[in-house]
C-alpha cells in the first residue's frame, strides 16, 4: 500500500529505524547488479545497490503503523524497471530479484 498520512512523532508506537535488505541480479547472467536504484512509493526512502548487488533501505518504523508492504521501482540503465512488493518491520530480508536487459 502507499502509506497515509504519518501518525505525530509522540504516538509512542514503532520508534526508531526499521531496515530490508535484498539483492538485485542480472537476469541474462545471474550476476549482482550493481548501481541500481529503488525506491520505495510515496516515500522518501531509496537505495541502491553496491558492488555485490545488495541494497539496505533504512526507514521510521512508523512507516509499519500505516501499512507493512510497501511497493518499491527498482530502475537500472539498460535493464527493464520492476516493481517489487516488501513486507517491512524492525529486520526484514527480500527475496533474490532479477532484472531483465532491455
Amino acid at each position: 500500500c502507499v502509506p497515509q498520512q504519518r501518525a505525530p512523532a509522540d504516538s509512542g508506537k514503532n520508534s526508531g529505524l526499521g531496515i530490508v535488505v535484498g539483492r538485485i541480479f542480472r537476469q541474462d547472467n545471474g550476476r549482482p547488479l550493481a548501481g541500481a536504484h529503488l525506491q520505495m512509493i510515496g516515500t522518501p526512502y531509496v537505495a541502491f545497490t553496491d558492488g555485490s548487488g545488495e541494497y539496505r533501505f533504512n526507514f521510521d518504523l512508523s512507516l509499519v503503523d500505516n501499512c507493512r508492504t510497501q511497493y518499491v521501482k527498482v530502475t537500472a540503465a539498460g535493464y527493464e524497471s520492476r516493481l517489487l512488493v516488501l513486507v517491512v518491520g524492525p529486520q526484514a530480508r527480500s527475496e533474490d530479484v532479477r532484472l531483465r536487459r532491455q
